[in-house]
């Protein structure tokens, strides 16, 4: 009887992981299509240290690696998404860019 049950419950979170990765994607597709969203991804992806220098010398490195580790899976969850997403992430990228360079340029008027 015991096997029974294990096997329904395996058969069952089997059945939340799918549903789960499904609303995954979804979500991730749906942030990517627009602009405010492509735009959340990349202040995520900048708070969560994803291309900065993480090793502090102390503890923080580890809440830091922490932090890049989020970033890092949802980078490959785009990636395992395939070409259009990648390229909307390249989308994003560039718009971030765009904005910094923006920003510098009023900065700069300013002075």
């Amino acid at each position: 009887m015991q096997t029974i049950t294990t096997d329904r419950q395996q058969r069952i979170n089997a059945l939340i992981q799918g549903e789960v990765a499904r609303r995954d994607k979804e979500a991730l597709e749906a942030l990517l299509s627009s602009p405010d969203g492509r735009w959340f991804l990349m202040r995520l992806f900048d708070r969560c240290r994803l291309n900065a220098e993480i090793f502090t010398g102390n503890s923080a490195t580890f809440r830091n690696e922490g932090m890049r580790k989020v970033a890092i899976m949802y980078q490959e969850d785009i990636a395992a998404m395939g070409l259009e997403a990648i390229k909307l992430k390249q989308l994003a990228e560039l718009e971030y860019i765009k904005a910094q360079q923006e920003a510098i340029k009023l900065m700069e008027q300013e002075d």
